[in-house]
C-alpha cells in the first residue's frame, strides 16, 4: 500500500491521541514501524507532520522537462 499525505496525517494523529500503538498504526497503513517511528520522529523535531517529497521519473527534471540522459536513450534505441 502506497503512503499518502494523508495517511501520514492519519498516522500522526493516531500517535498524537494515543489510541493507537505503533505496531498497530503500521499494520492498519501497510507500513513498516520503522516507518511510522520515522515519520513521529519528523514531526516531533520540526512540529510539522511531514509530507511526501513529489515523485521524479526517471528520464525528467523536477521541472518536468527531458534531461539530455532521456534523449540520449531514446536516440539510441531509435538508431537500432
Amino acid at each position: 500500500m502506497k503512503l499518502t499525505d494523508d495517511k501520514i496525517r492519519w498516522i500522526i494523529r493516531r500517535k498524537i491521541d494515543g489510541s493507537m500503538t505503533t505496531k498497530q498504526i503500521a499494520e492498519a497503513q501497510g507500513v513498516d514501524q520503522s516507518r511510522v517511528r520515522q515519520l513521529w520522529l519528523e514531526f516531533r523535531n520540526n512540529g510539522k507532520v511531514p509530507t511526501l517529497k513529489p515523485a521524479v521519473l526517471k528520464g525528467l527534471s523536477a521541472n518536468g522537462r527531458k534531461t539530455k540522459c532521456w534523449k540520449h536513450s531514446l536516440h539510441v534505441h531509435q538508431t537500432r
